[in-house]
C-alpha cells in the first residue's frame, strides 16, 4: 500500500499541518524538513499532486505551447524552463502546434483543461499577425501568460523578446567591416514582430553606413523551414549577380541558404558570405566556418521562469513587462575576408 502523509507525520512525530506546510512549499523550520525528507525518502511518499491541486486550487503545473521540437532555438530554450521548473517545484505539460492556428486553439484549451497556473507560448505566425482571440481571453481572467519572440494583437502580457533588431543590424555591420556592400536578408513568417525587427536593423545598418538599401536584397519566405529558405535563396542569387554576402535569420533559414551556396559555387564559382542566426551547433562543421549571432537560450528561459513565478506569485497584478534580450555576436575571421 502507498505511504500516506499520515504515515509521513507517523514516522516523523510531527502534526499534518506542519508536513502539509512543507509539501506546499510554505515556511517550514530547518530541523523539521530534515525530518519530513528523510521520512519522505524512507517512507517513499509520493505528493498525489491531483489532490493537491484540488485543495489548494493549484496543479503546480505550466502548459507550454510552442511549434514544435525543430526549432533548435525552442528547444534549447524549453529544455532549460523545464529543468528550472523542476526546482521550483512545478510540472509542465509540452504540446506542439505545428504552425497550425486550428491546432494551437486545439492544444489551448487541452492546457486549460488541465487547470495550468500559467502558460508559456510561442504562437503560430497567423496568432502573431491576426491575434488569438482564445488566449486574450485567457490573459483577461487572470491567468498568467508568457508570450516568447512575439507580439500577439490585442493581448496585453509579459514578453521575453529576443533583440532582433540590433542582431541584424550587428551581423549587417560585421559584413560591410569585411568589405561586402551588396548583402542579403533572408528572413521567415512576414509580418511578425520578430522579421519586423530584423528588417528594420538591416535597414538601419544601411542608413548608417550611407549606403542605398536595395529592398529586391530583402527575401521573405512565406514559410520557415530549410526547402523555402533554399528556394528562395537560390532565385535570389540568380537574379542578383552583385550579392557578395547573405544573412540567415534562423536556423533552418540557415540550412537553406548554405545549400544554395554550396549549389552557387558549384554552378558559377561564386563565393557568397554567409552569417547565420542561433546556429552554434553547426557553426564550426560547415566548410567553411560561418559567423552567426548568437541567441543567449540560458538567460532567456531564466527570465521567462522570473516573470512567470512573479506573476504566479504576486497578490495583485501589476503592468505587463517587456524584456529585450541583447545578443552576440561570434566571428570566424578566416570567412570574415572577401
Amino acid at each position: 500500500m502507498a505511504a500516506t502523509i499520515k504515515d509521513v507525520c507517523r514516522v516523523t512525530g510531527l502534526s499534518q499541518g506542519t508536513v502539509s506546510k512543507y509539501l506546499n512549499n510554505k515556511p517550514v523550520s530547518q530541523k523539521n524538513c530534515e525530518k519530513i525528507r528523510a521520512a519522505i525518502e524512507e517512507l517513499g511518499y509520493q505528493v498525489n499532486s491531483i489532490a493537491r491541486g484540488l485543495r489548494t486550487n493549484s496543479a503546480h503545473t505550466i502548459g507550454i505551447l510552442i511549434p514544435d521540437m525543430g526549432n533548435i532555438l525552442s528547444t534549447a530554450i524549453i529544455e532549460t524552463v523545464e529543468s528550472m521548473l523542476t526546482m521550483q517545484q512545478y510540472s509542465s505539460i509540452i504540446c506542439f502546434h505545428h504552425s497550425d492556428p486550428s491546432l494551437e486553439l486545439e492544444k489551448l484549451e487541452f492546457l486549460m483543461s488541465r487547470q495550468v497556473d500559467g502558460l508559456i507560448i510561442m504562437p503560430s505566425e497567423k496568432s502573431q499577425r491576426d491575434g488569438f482571440e482564445r488566449l486574450v481571453e485567457t490573459s483577461h481572467r487572470g491567468l498568467p501568460i508568457i508570450i516568447f519572440n512575439a507580439i500577439i494583437p490585442g493581448l496585453n502580457c509579459d514578453t521575453v523578446m529576443i533583440d532582433n533588431y540590433q542582431a541584424t543590424y550587428t551581423a549587417v555591420k560585421q559584413a560591410f567591416s569585411a568589405g561586402h556592400h551588396n548583402i542579403g536578408l533572408v528572413v521567415a513568417s512576414p509580418d511578425t514582430q520578430p522579421t519586423l525587427e530584423r528588417i528594420k536593423g538591416y535597414e538601419q545598418a544601411y542608413l548608417d553606413e550611407g549606403l542605398t538599401i536595395n529592398k529586391n536584397y530583402i527575401q521573405v519566405c512565406k514559410t520557415p523551414g530549410k526547402t523555402a529558405s533554399y528556394n528562395a535563396c537560390l532565385d535570389f542569387f540568380l537574379r542578383y549577380k552583385k550579392v557578395t554576402a547573405v544573412i540567415a535569420t534562423g536556423y533552418r533559414t540557415v540550412l537553406g541558404c548554405k545549400k544554395a551556396i554550396d549549389d552557387m559555387l558549384l554552378k558559377e564559382n561564386r563565393n557568397i558570405l554567409l552569417i547565420g542566426f542561433d546556429c552554434g551547433d553547426i557553426a564550426d562543421i560547415l566548410s567553411p566556418k560561418i559567423s552567426y549571432v548568437h541567441f543567449p537560450s540560458k538567460v532567456v528561459a531564466k527570465n521567462i521562469v522570473m516573470l512567470l513565478m512573479k506573476r504566479i506569485n504576486e497578490e495583485a497584478a501589476s503592468e505587463p513587462c517587456h524584456l529585450n534580450i541583447p545578443t552576440t555576436y561570434v566571428a570566424n575571421d578566416k570567412i570574415l575576408e572577401e
